[in-house]
């Protein structure tokens, strides 16, 4: 579910806030607080994922910190943001940036550094985690969804969505003005404006992660494939055929990449060498089957079914994985 990105951020001036729920927070900052014979360990994090406006980094070595532990988020030698370790855990230990005073900008290298703090004691720097934004950002927009229009930097409803898609999209206010490197204590992101596909142009309102919610840019790129592969369900099987619901089964799988500018070979033995090999218990939504001694391929659109292009009786279908019964699967490859 995607966080809100309504929030605002406290003037790097001053000193941001921090859950007042954590234990020593009123006390870590005081010279009279009771001092820990042993020095607070040095934060060990990474990168999880970023986002054309976020990052998210884990901390690794959250156990050995005891509660009431708050931590300082460092972006690009700013203070951005304080964490209690009590919100930290709950987050699987994962800490989540949306800005550092202006939203991130995509594709833009960020350097990041993280400090204990507790009752007096600070840790020293963790090492610092260089984290690069991606190109755009990504979310997943249910069927039924309203759409906007901006006229005269107000929002005028359009029309609703008629199916589910990932969109490429950028971050706006009520006017329609995009907030990217913008003040977020001033500019308050409350709508995206999608950029790409059958929705360009027109904008939807964040709702807290109920029918408009971020997604990666991985999964957003699985989506489209297996969303796109599935939408063929009831075609012809054509032999050689490369054409929307006229196709063989590598040709299902070549259109399907294709959607996302991703060019593969109309060959099953090609196809069964690219990417990844993973196992079937833990395929993702676009991930290829290769089955019956390397001469078929289906494509796996979660929810434990898949779609293929069977033969000229069968045609296209959606068919659940326990039809694998009747195949041999020689290997599955992932290749996003």
């Amino acid at each position: 579910m995607a966080l809100s990105m309504t929030m605002s951020v406290t003037s790097l001036v001053s000193l941001p806030q921090v859950d007042t729920a954590v234990d020593c927070s009123a006390k870590i900052f005081t010279t009279v607080a009771l001092v820990s014979s042993n020095k607070l360990s040095t934060p060990q994090i990474e990168m999880k994922t970023t986002y054309g406006d976020k990052i998210e980094i884990l901390l690794n070595n959250a156990s050995s910190y005891e509660a009431g532990t708050v931590f300082q988020i460092f972006v690009s030698d700013n203070l951005s943001k304080i964490v209690g370790l009590s919100q930290l855990e709950a987050d699987d230990n994962m800490i989540c940036l949306y800005h550092n005073g202006k939203y991130f900008k995509p594709s833009t290298l960020y350097s990041i550094k993280v400090k204990a703090l507790c009752l007096g004691e600070e840790s020293d720097f963790s090492d610092t985690v260089k984290a690069e934004t991606k190109s755009e950002t990504y979310y997943c927009i249910d069927s039924g969804t309203q759409l906007y229009e901006a006229q005269n930097k107000k929002m005028v409803k359009s029309y609703e969505t008629t199916e589910r898609q990932s969109v490429v999209c950028q971050l706006s206010n009520a006017k329609g003005t995009l907030v990217s490197s913008l003040s977020a204590d001033v500019y308050s992101a409350t709508y995206i404006k999608i950029t790409e596909g059958d929705y360009a142009g027109k904008y939807v309102k964040l709702d807290g992660g109920e029918n408009v919610y971020r997604i990666s840019e991985s999964e957003a790129k699985r989506r489209i494939v297996s969303d796109y592969g599935a939408s063929m369900d009831g075609g012809r099987y054509v032999w050689g055929g490369t054409s929307f619901k006229a196709t063989d089964c590598s040709g299902l799988t070549m259109q399907s990449y294709a959607q996302i500018g991703m060019n593969i070979s109309h060959s099953v033995r090609t196809q069964a060498t690219l990417g990844t090999a993973v196992s079937l218990d833990n395929m993702k939504p676009g991930d290829i089957l290769v089955l019956n001694n390397y001469s078929h391929v289906a494509m796996y659109i979660g929810n434990g079914q898949m779609v293929h292009a069977m033969n000229s009786y069968d045609g296209i279908q959606i068919q659940s994985l326990s039809y694998l019964q009747y195949y041999t699967v020689n290997t599955v490859r992932r290749l996003i």
